[in-house]
Parts: structure tokens; sequence; C-alpha cells
């Protein structure tokens, strides 16, 4: 009887020696299970990283500037009228046949066969093109997109492709009524192209720029080509001029540059998101036939940032970023020796960084800028020279009107 008490009592006692063990063993398992999820805001890195971003991101706000991709939407539906308007016609235009981009590119004497190719798709699209020519407002245009994404890279510019496909009909317009000798068509055409140039003047990416400047230096051209075989009388030079003076004016690229800014800090702030991982791990690699391309930022790589370990070195990477891209869109437009030596040592600065740091998010995401401030000023440069020579084409004329 004895010895059953004290075997029972014995066993109560290993139970709750065992029971606490677990208890304690518990304690130490959710000890570290937490520790480690919650050890990157014990670094001090973490809260200094922390604090100098959110500092950056208050004076950007105070500042009315964009901070994530969905600040490029515009807060008053209204102003997205003439971009409504325009993207139901640009809609309209059929499908162009590569021969006709071709033709539209070539310098050479066009055949029968090709002008014919060249009236039969103008035929197809005619009612479009003067339907387009009809919009006024132009420099008020602004096309819709979906800014509530987490990867903006994944944005179609759809709308940009159908004005590139309406630019190149307005160009074989062009090429037709040169062709035909009809010279008072071709000056509306020519106008028309500028317009069409236009359309992309408020577009917030740093592609529809692209866009906007290889077509209005095809439209210098056409331009170019219509002062060599005609003559222009005051009021066509007043037109013209006009159209020059504006395209020239209002070609800036700093909105555009805290736009991309807006656009990779979000892309950075999502680094978790699948769309994001998916896209990232599309650009790792590249295969071009001779071999496999590497972006400098493996699978492995894309994990590992976008995990809450690595948050103090992913926030440090963004103030870097921002400040960078603030100091681009400072110098990129304002022209003279000082800002030269300026976007130079920025320039280096930012190569020097993304080539000691290529397993990093920055490395695969900052955009290629080095170049387009010299891009840009060779555009405008070419916009001021092109009215150089209309006023020159005035006054061979002998215009008592003409403008100098």
């Amino acid at each position: 009887m004895l010895d059953s008490a004290k075997s029972s009592k014995n066993s109560q006692a290993a139970y709750q020696f065992l029971q606490s063990k677990f208890l304690w063993s518990a304690i130490l398992v959710v000890g570290l299970v937490g520790g480690a999820v919650f050890l990157p805001y014990w670094r001090p890195a973490y809260w200094y990283a922390s604090s100098q971003l959110a500092g950056t991101i208050t004076l950007l706000r105070q500042n009315a500037e964009p901070v994530v991709f969905s600040d490029l939407r515009l807060s008053d539906e209204t102003e997205y009228k003439t971009g409504d308007q325009v993207a139901i016609i640009l809609k309209r235009f059929a499908k162009i046949p590569r021969e006709v981009r071709e033709i539209v590119d070539s310098a050479t004497t066009l055949t029968q066969e090709q002008l014919d190719l060249l009236r039969k798709t103008l035929d197809e699209n005619r009612q479009a093109l003067v339907a387009l020519a009809a919009v006024e407002g132009v420099e008020h245009c602004r096309f819709r997109y979906d800014f509530d994404v987490a990867c903006p890279m994944d944005t179609i510019l759809s709308s940009v492709d159908e004005v590139s496909k309406a630019f190149v009909l307005g160009r074989a317009d062009f090429v037709q009524m040169v062709n035909d000798t009809n010279h008072s068509q071709a000056f509306e055409g020519v106008l028309e192209l500028c317009d069409t140039t236009e359309l992309l003047r408020n577009e917030p990416f740093l592609v529809s720029q692209h866009v906007r400047v290889r077509n209005g230096g095809q439209a210098i051209d056409c331009i170019e080509k219509l002062l060599a075989i005609v003559d222009v009388n005051n009021v066509q030079f007043q037109a013209l001029d006009d159209r020059l003076m504006k395209m020239e004016t209002n070609f800036r690229l700093a909105g555009v540059i805290r736009a991309e800014r807006a656009s990779l800090f979000t892309t950075m702030q999502n680094l978790s998101h699948p769309d994001v991982r998916k896209t990232l791990d599309s650009m790792v690699g590249l295969d071009t036939g001779g071999g496999l391309i590497s972006f400098g930022l493996r699978k492995s790589s894309i994990r590992r940032w976008s995990s809450l370990a690595y948050s103090p070195e992913l926030m440090a990477q963004q103030n870097w970023m921002i400040a960078q891209m603030n100091l681009a869109a400072e110098l990129i437009d304002f022209p003279g020796k000082e800002m030269n030596e300026k976007w130079l040592r920025l320039d280096q600065e930012i190569n020097s960084k993304l080539e000691s740091e290529k397993d990093t998010p920055v490395s695969l995401l900052f955009p290629a800028i080095g170049a387009l401030r010299d891009q840009a000023f060779a555009y405008r440069e070419r916009l001021e020279a092109t009215r150089l020579a209309l006023h020159a084409a005035l006054e061979r004329v002998g215009d008592p009107n003409a403008q100098r």
C-alpha cells in the first residue's frame, strides 16, 4: 500500500518535472523564433535606416513629389479627358503592314507598287487620321494606366504603341503628299506630325519620352525635306515656328526622373510580392543564343533581399537611390559647363556604386540615365536649329514680315 502511494507520488513528481521542462523548452523555442523574426528591429542599423528613409519620404511629401507609383495617378479625373478621347481614336487604326514602315524609312524613290500600298493603307485609316488631327488641346493629353500595382515594370504602355502607329501613318501620308507634289497638304502633314509627337508630352515614363524623341526627330526630318523643296509663307512659318518652340520649351525630363524614382521605390518596397519576384526572376538571365547573360542578381539573392533580415540594407539602398535620382532631376534640364561636370560626377558615382554592389536590387533596377542628358540636349538643340532653318527659309523668299 505504502509502495503504491510512493510510486504514485514519484510519477506525479516526474510528470510535473517533465511538464516544466516542456514549458521552458517551448518558451525557449518561441523566444528563439521570435528573436530571429524581430532581430532586425533590435539592430541600430534598422532604426537608423528607417529614420533616414522616413525623413526622406516626409521631405518628398512636403514638396508634393511622387513617392510611390500610385502617386503618379492624376487626382482630377477630368484631366484624362483628352487622353481618353485620343485613346478611343487610336484604337480605330488598322494594323500597319511591315512594308509600309520600311517605305517611310526609305530614302529612295518609290515604285508604283509601293505608292499603291501606301494609298491602300492610308485609305483604310483615313477617318482615324482625320479624327486625330481634329483633337484639340493635345498639350493636355494624358493616358490612363493602372498605378495600383506592386511591379511598375510590368506596366504595358499600349497607348504609346498606338501613338507610334499613328505617327508612322502620318509619315506615310506626308510621303504620299510630297510624291504627289501636294505641298500645301504636306505642310499640314508636318504640323500634324508635331502634334502627334506631343501626345506623349505628359507621359511619366522614361520609355515614353524616348519614343517622343524618336518621333520628334523624324518629324524634323520631314520638315527639313519640305523646306528643301518648297518656300514657306508667313502664315505657314508662324504655325510651324510655334509648334517647334513649344516642343523645345516643353521637353523637360525632371518630372520623368521623379516618376522613375517612384516606380523604382515601389518595386523595391515589394520585392517579396509574387509579381515582382516573377519579373526579377525573368531578368536574372537572358538567353541570347550565344550563352546566358547575367543581370547581376541571382534568384537566391532576390529571396534574400526580400527577407525581413535584410530590411536595413534594403532601406539604405532606397535612401541612396532616392538621393541620386533627386540630384539627377535637379541637373538634367539645365545646360552649362558646371552642370555638365556635376552630371559627370553623378554618373561616375552611380556606376561605381552599381559596379561594387552587383548582387543587390538597386544594381538590377536602377535605370540607365547616364547618356540621357546628352540625348535630351541634342534633341532640344536640333529643334532650335530647325527653327533657325525655318527663319532662313522665310527670309529667302523675301517676305517683309519675316521675324528675325
